[in-house]
C-alpha cells in the first residue's frame, strides 16, 4: 500500500477547570493512513447491527492509542471496530457520527 492518505485521530481529555466545572478538550494526531473498501461480511454483519459502515483505514498500531473518533476528508466518524493485521498494522473500522445515538 502507499500511505499516501491522512487522518486525524482525534481524542477526548476530560478534566475540571478552576471553577469547579467539568471540560472536555478534544486533541486531534494526523498520521498517514490506507483507506480500504468495507468488506461484504463485515458491512451486512454490521448493517444487522443497525450500524451503517463508511470507510476501512490501516494505520500502523504505534499511531493508534484507542481513539474514539476520526477526521477523514472534514468528516467526523466513530470507530466502530479494529482489529490488527499482521505484526504493525490495525484496520479501523468507522461509522458516520451522525447517524449514531451518541453524535
Amino acid at each position: 500500500m502507499y500511505w499516501n492518505e491522512t487522518i486525524n485521530l482525534i481524542s477526548v481529555v476530560k478534566g475540571v477547570d478552576a471553577n469547579g466545572f467539568p471540560t472536555v478538550t478534544p486533541t486531534s494526531t494526523t498520521v498517514y493512513c490506507n483507506v480500504l473498501s468495507i468488506k461484504g461480511v463485515e458491512f451486512y454483519s454490521a448493517k444487522l447491527a443497525g450500524i451503517k459502515l463508511e470507510h476501512t483505514f490501516q494505520v500502523h498500531v504505534a499511531d493508534y492509542n484507542l481513539e474514539d473518533r476520526i477526521e477523514f476528508n472534514s468528516i467526523t466518524y466513530r470507530v466502530e471496530r479494529t482489529y490488527k493485521v499482521g505484526l504493525d498494522i490495525i484496520e479501523i473500522m468507522v461509522s458516520d457520527l451522525k447517524s449514531g445515538s451518541d453524535a
